[in-house]
């Protein structure tokens, strides 16, 4: 039986370190996720990620994102007000501070928009056990579905040892 085609919500981390000049390890990984899923799952984005990346300093840099993000073909997931109030009780369950508001909106738009996961290179605010717990609390409370908080390579693990 195949595996069901996944929706993957990519945020601003993962996209950056494809472009990162620094951490050649990171952006080898992203680069091998991104090849080995591109054709077997769904893409998810949002303004706030296509927002971050025009905000990248370096304008080669900048463009060079730009570009990779429109090769995919991706779902832009939009912004709604219903998307800042779970992004906002996303915050609430968690210790972290309104600088962080950012990073529940990652994670707000991924489950509005059905994402199965999000790959995120934030192992700080994103994908962590704190942040994993909040946003299955947050969910379970509001009867939405959470998706898998992960990077790259735990997400393609996750992936891996799906029964499909």
């Amino acid at each position: 039986m195949p595996k069901k085609r996944r929706r993957l919500y990519l945020e601003t981390s993962f996209w950056k370190r494809l472009a990162e000049r620094v951490h050649f390890d990171r952006r080898t990984l992203t680069w091998r996720f991104l090849t080995r899923v591109r054709r077997s799952h769904r893409f998810l984005i949002s303004n706030l990620v296509l927002l971050e990346i025009r905000r990248t300093p370096d304008p080669e840099e900048r463009q060079a994102l730009a570009r990779r993000c429109q090769s995919i073909r991706s779902r832009t997931v939009t912004n709604t007000r219903r998307a800042r109030e779970l992004g906002q009780a996303l915050l609430a369950a968690t210790p972290w501070s309104q600088a962080q508001f950012q990073d529940m909106m990652h994670i707000s738009y991924a489950i509005l928009g059905g994402a199965d996961a999000v790959v995120t290179w934030d192992r700080a605010h994103i994908a962590c056990e704190t942040t994993r717990r909040a946003v299955a609390l947050t969910c379970r409370i509001r009867g939405l579905t959470p998706p898998f908080l992960g990077t790259p390579s735990e997400v393609l693990e996750w992936l891996g040892n799906e029964i499909g």
